[in-house]
């Protein structure tokens, strides 16, 4: 059965420092499942960053969401080199299949929880250090 997955990425805190010599880092964060990947804008030297992004939308069936973790990589831009990797982190989808009203609890590298609100499934996920809004709608 087709349904969507919408995420939203809101904010980064207490990021480490990547550029030295301003004790900043100029982060952005990728979003991507399947072959589709979103990116927010970059955030200019800042250990806080606020993206309140839009909404990243994927087309998924359930099928995918069963194969397909969605993955959610924190980056430093660089304008001369390579863009260096913060972090990252993969969500299994699975639990979303599940019927309403269950809790969804994520595990991924660190314990993260994420409360299950409304029948579109909407979560909010907080990832230290990001604050992320992810739905799916059947």
């Amino acid at each position: 059965m087709p349904g969507k997955v919408k995420v939203r990425i809101i904010a980064g805190r207490n990021l480490p420092v990547m550029d030295r010599a301003a004790d900043t880092t100029d982060a952005y964060v990728e979003v991507k499942l399947g072959n589709v990947t979103h990116k927010t804008d970059v955030f200019r030297k800042s250990l806080n960053p606020q993206w309140n992004s839009e909404w990243f939308r994927f087309e998924v069936d359930d099928h995918d969401l069963q194969d397909e973790p969605l993955q959610i990589r924190l980056m430093d831009h660089d304008t001369y080199s390579a863009n260096d990797a913060i972090g990252k982190v993969y969500v299994d989808l699975n639990p979303l299949l599940l019927p309403p009203p269950l809790p969804v609890l994520v595990e991924c590298q660190a314990s993260m929880r994420a409360a299950q609100r409304r029948s579109s499934r909407l979560l909010n996920l907080r990832l230290p250090p990001l604050l992320i809004k992810l739905q799916v709608l059947p």
